[in-house]
């Protein structure tokens, strides 16, 4: 396991995006390739971000309509990777999933909202742009929270290149005999396939909810004191727990 410095001196996500955003925005075709040459990039990811702006964008409560048109409108630009975008009824789940159809097979969105409105008595941001940055503390407590056996994963996703990374937790779980991914930040259940795939995802580490609710009843307290640098606990359980056990007076 790499040191936590090293983890997140190697996380440059936000401030490469906005960049780049901004240079796609100005359709500046030498202002991109001088940002490509200049940041050593090897590969953009365009349309994926797109599809994660749309995801992202599709339950907020109060997200002008207008904007998510622009963003199917734009999606649909890539006509060499996107085949076709449609909402279809899904009868496991009693709801409607929008499915985008790609070169490299589909990435299938539900709603976490709609699938379980219950959520949002507890998770009140759950359909607001509040619950943007919240997805180590929050994907821990929806693991611990899904009846089904399931992981808590954190793992590095991408932006709109490969060197747009980003730090990120979600959870993986088998509903009506498929893998899934629930990503709280999206407020969306995704196909695990698809999801992979669109955020260019690479696992670091892998908590099981068994292990979750063991170690809240055996250090709780630790647990609850970190969770205002959730991440800490996410991808360094085993090393954090290891040294507690080594200096149990730290318990007491």
């Amino acid at each position: 396991m790499e040191s936590y410095k090293k983890l997140f001196d190697s996380i440059k996500g936000t401030k490469l995006d906005l960049e780049y955003e901004k240079i796609l925005q100005s359709g500046n075709i030498e202002e991109r390739k001088n940002f490509i040459s200049k940041n050593n990039i090897k590969e953009t990811y365009e349309a994926d971000f797109i599809i994660f702006s749309l995801f992202f964008n599709q339950t907020l409560e109060d997200r002008d309509k207008y904007y998510i048109q622009l963003l199917y409108r734009d999606l649909l630009m890539y006509k060499e990777y996107i085949k076709k975008i449609f909402t279809t009824p899904n009868p496991n789940f009693k709801t409607d999933e929008l499915v985008i159809e790609t070169n490299n097979g589909p990435i299938r969105l539900i709603p976490l909202s709609n699938y379980k409105p219950q959520l949002l008595n507890e998770y009140r941001d759950l359909e607001t742009t509040d619950r943007a940055n919240t997805c180590f503390y929050n994907s821990r407590n929806i693991s611990q929270k899904l009846e089904e056996n399931n992981d808590l994963v954190t793992g590095i996703v991408y932006g709109y290149t490969d060197k747009s990374k980003y730090l990120h937790s979600w959870v993986e779980v088998e509903l009506f005999g498929e893998m899934y991914v629930v990503d709280y930040t999206m407020n969306a259940i995704i196909n695990k396939d698809g999801y992979y795939r669109f955020r260019h995802a690479k696992e670091i580490e892998r908590i099981n909810k068994a292990t979750l609710l063991n170690d809240k009843i055996n250090y709780g307290n630790v647990i609850d004191a970190l969770d205002a640098h959730a991440a800490f606990y996410n991808v360094f359980r085993d090393e954090i727990l290891k040294d507690l056990e080594r200096n149990e007076s730290v318990l007491k």
